[in-house]
This record gives structure tokens, sequence and C-alpha cells, in this order.
């Protein structure tokens, strides 16, 4: 800046010195819109002490009469700034509620005063404290709150612990909450709390990927649905890699998953709850949601029994876990373009379409390097929320009386899913069935019938049951089954 015109060389012979302040926000909206950046405008876009510029000049001058045996010829204009303190108010109420502290007003004055403020006026609760020039950051009364706690000393605090309460009228029912001293924690950020104990309870690893990714990362996982125009860029992308908000967290785990196997670590298990961008219309959305991300054997390597690789069914098995948080949870068939044409579904609760699970396109896969097949699932938090009710009970007390089973095999259409049976056994309201699980599946590849073998556990916690009690109850489901059965109708009958 200012070139060989205005440089200092070994035959200047009269400087020229000048101090000044500049408006924050101008200096950096000009430096952003001529794209030049210098040492004074990383300065001057801080913001500097307005009443200190008289004083660097002074100190500057002397600096050059002294070691370089200048003289000075006095200044030429000089306009110092009228720059009134700031005042900010402090209660000290507000100070011991947010510290959990006891702090009397006179140790509050001495903290403040020590970092060079002023008590200009106070009653019994309430002071004016005056604000150094040089401190512009304290523009409220948490920013004094803080530098107190910081000056008090937090090790000096007291540890207030974290007890569970139950929220009113939310969604989460009976779902605990966090309770700080007296301040609640909102009902959606104690269930994302949740959800991640829920996780790790599971033996996923917590990911924390950024927000941001490449136009080239983009583009490959843009589809129908979801294009290009539907990206949120940046205006100021600080590199390549950096440059567009994602619209999913497929991308983000796909990248991680990718590194991990080129340095030799390729069974992976992780969840994320963070957030997604992109255009709806004219308007930007950011929308919370859960991701799941699976790839590799399930137990690492072991010599017996030998290790599992990860499968459909698998990252089902999670997914149906947090499901037990919500109510009317099922699953129906997808064609999502990024997952595998046949193992993939959309995910329901209360009716609606929260989310999708299956396993990652084979072509998406080699887009990414990635040999190893990977399963994903990433729910829309803001609608799992909404659905939610109690917590399901997390120790449940057996009963000490025997239990008895009985095993049906049902002949289906090969498009039914076997959450259809699932919610015909849930409106039958047994209450000696414990649970039911399919135990074998048959199907020819020329037919489009399957048979579903289903086992029924039937048990009292009361009594032992007698075999006329278990003999009804699984009549009565199996006539529950049937009747289902006969109301199925194919979506696609030209297929069946």
């Amino acid at each position: 800046m200012g070139s060989l015109d205005s440089s200092v060389t070994k035959n200047t012979q009269a400087v020229l010195l000048e101090a000044a302040t500049f408006n924050p926000q101008k200096i950096r909206k000009t430096m952003q819109a001529v794209d030049l950046r210098s040492e004074s405008a990383l300065r001057f876009e801080k913001g500097i002490d307005p009443n200190a510029a008289v004083l660097a000049l002074e100190m500057a001058t002397h600096l050059l009469q002294k070691i370089a045996g200048g003289t000075c010829e006095g200044p030429i204009f000089t306009s110092s700034p009228d720059v009134s303190l700031r005042s900010v108010s402090l209660r000290k109420s507000r100070v011991n509620q947010i510290l959990g502290a006891a702090l009397s007003a006179a140790e509050i004055d001495e903290l403040l005063t020590r970092l060079g403020m002023k008590i200009t006026a106070k009653d019994a609760n309430t002071s004016a404290i005056s604000i150094p020039s040089f401190r512009n950051d304290l523009l409220a009364e948490i920013d004094l709150i803080e530098e107190i706690a910081r000056l008090y000393g937090y090790d000096h605090l007291p540890s207030t612990p974290i007890t569970p309460i139950t929220p009113v009228d939310t969604p989460l029912g009976s779902i605990p909450t966090k309770q700080l001293g007296k301040i609640h924690h909102d009902p959606y950020f104690s269930f994302t709390l949740f959800l991640r104990k829920i996780c790790l309870q599971l033996s996923l690893h917590e990911w924390i990927t950024p927000d941001l990714i490449s136009e080239q990362i983009a583009k490959i996982t843009a589809h129908e649905a979801l294009d290009e125009s539907a990206f949120l860029k940046t205006l100021y992308a600080k590199s390549e890699d950096h440059a567009v908000l994602r619209a999913s967290l497929l991308p983000s785990f796909l990248q991680v998953i990718a590194q991990n196997i080129r340095l030799g670590q390729s069974n992976l298990q992780g969840f994320e709850i963070s957030k997604v961008h992109f255009w709806n219309d004219d308007t930007p959305v950011e929308m919370p949601v859960l991701g799941i991300a699976l790839s590799g054997k399930k137990n690492g390597v072991f010599w017996k029994p030998p290790s599992e690789k990860y499968d459909f069914f698998s990252i089902k098995g999670y997914i149906d876990a947090i499901g037990k948080t919500t109510q009317n949870f099922s699953y129906a068939p997808s064609k999502h373009p990024h997952m595998h044409p046949e193992r993939q579904a959309n995910i329901f609760a209360k009716g609606q379409d929260i989310g999708v699970v299956g396993e990652v396109h084979p072509e998406l896969l080699e887009a990414f390097s990635i040999k190893e097949r990977v399963f994903f699932a990433e729910i829309q938090l803001a609608h799992l929320f909404t659905a939610s009710s109690k917590p399901p009970e997390m120790v449940i007390s057996p009963s000490s009386f025997p239990s008895s089973f009985r095993d049906k095999t049902c002949s289906v259409s090969a498009l039914m899913p076997y959450g259809y049976i699932e919610k015909a056994l849930q409106s039958a309201s047994c209450p000696l069935l414990q649970n039911a699980s399919v135990i074998d599946l048959f199907q020819k590849p020329e037919e489009n019938i399957k048979h579903l073998t289903i086992r029924f556990v039937y048990q009292s916690k009361e009594r032992t049951l007698s075999m006329e009690e278990i003999e009804k109850a699984h009549e009565d489901v199996q006539q529950s089954i049937d009747d289902a059965i006969k109301k199925w109708r194919d979506p696609n009958p030209e297929t069946a």
C-alpha cells in the first residue's frame, strides 16, 4: 500500500506521524469490499481504545527522538476524540444467581476496581459501573459477571449438582431434563442430551464434523430431490474444501470413513447430532438431524467367534432402539438415489416421514474410493421430538414364573413388510404376549410368496399360566394376524 512513493529510505529527512482511530464496522466492510487486508485493518476492525491515539502519537515521537536522533517540529493538527465512558448496570443478586456464589457488594466492587473500572453510583442491590475505554468487549451485565468469575476464581465457585426434573406440558412426557440451580434447560435441548446418551450406550462413537464441505463433494451427493440449486454457498470461503453448507450428514460421514480407511481403520461405528442447511424455495432452512454410520466388522478381529460384518439389520437395530422413545414407529419402502435400491427404508413416527435408513449405493462409495459396505441413517430431530413419548424402561424386572412359546408360519406376499404384522400384534393387545420375533424366513427366487416363522413368548408376572390360557391367547394372536393378512393389498399388483 502506498508503494515506493510513501516508503522510508536512507535518504528520508522528514517523517509525518499520524495517530487515529477508525470505525471498526466500516473498516471491516471496506476491507471485504476491496479484498485488501493489512495489519492495521486487522487491528481496527476489532476496535481499539479511542483515547489512546494521542498517547500513541507522543510515544512514537519520543522513540524517534531518542533512538533516531530526530527533532520534533510540534503538532500540526490535533483533535482528541470526545469519547464518553460507557456505563453498565450490575445487580449483586444477578451475580450470585449466575455464579451460584454469595459475594457481597464490597467484594464485587473490589474485583471490578482491580480491572480499572469505577463505581459511579450504587444502592443496596445495583451498581453503575464505568467501563474503561480500552475494554470495548464489556457491553452488558453478563460480561461483567464473567470478569468477576475469572478474577474470583472458577475453583472457588461452588459445584451445584445437576438434578433430574420432569418437564411439564411437553411431548417428552417423563423424559428427564436437566436442572442447574433454578435455571431449567430447554426441553428440546434435554431431548438431544437423552438421544446422545442412548447412542453412547449403544457403543457408538460421537463424531464431530464441519458443516462446510467442498463444491465437488456437494455435486457428488446432489440428486433430483435436492439438486445444486438447493445448496447454501458461502460468500467468502476460506478454502475450496469449505465452500458449501452441507444439506445432509452423508457426505461428511463418507469423508470420515474414507480417511479412516486410508489410515488402516475400516471398522467404524459413529453418530453425530448436528444441523443441515438448504434452500426451500427462497427461504434458507436449518434443520437439526441425527446421523448414524456403520462400516466394516462389528467386533474387530477375534478368533472365536469369527467377526461378523455390519449389514442392513445392524443399523436398523440402532434405529429400533432410538424408535422406542417415540409413538407409532415404523418403516416403509423408499427409493433414495444414494441408497442401495433393495436395502433402504423410510422411517416414520406418528405417520410422519422423519428420516431414511439403508446401505449407501456402491456407485457413491466408489466416488469416495470406499471399498467397504457403508450403512447410513439420518433422522430429523424436530419431528422425532414431536413424536417422542416417555422413555423406555431401562431396567425391567424379570418374571419369576415360567414362560411358554408357540411358533406360527405365515405365507404372505413378498411385498408385505414385517412391520405390517407387528401392527396387527399391537392391535391385538394381548397382555400375556411378552415377545414376538422372526426365527425363519424362506422364499424361492421365482416365487412372490415368502414364508415367515414367528415365535411368540407368553408369560405372566403374577402366576404360572395354564395350558388353556396359553392356547386361548395364542388363538387370539393367530386370528389377529390372519385377519390382517387377508386385508393386505399389494401396492403394485402387477408384480405380485
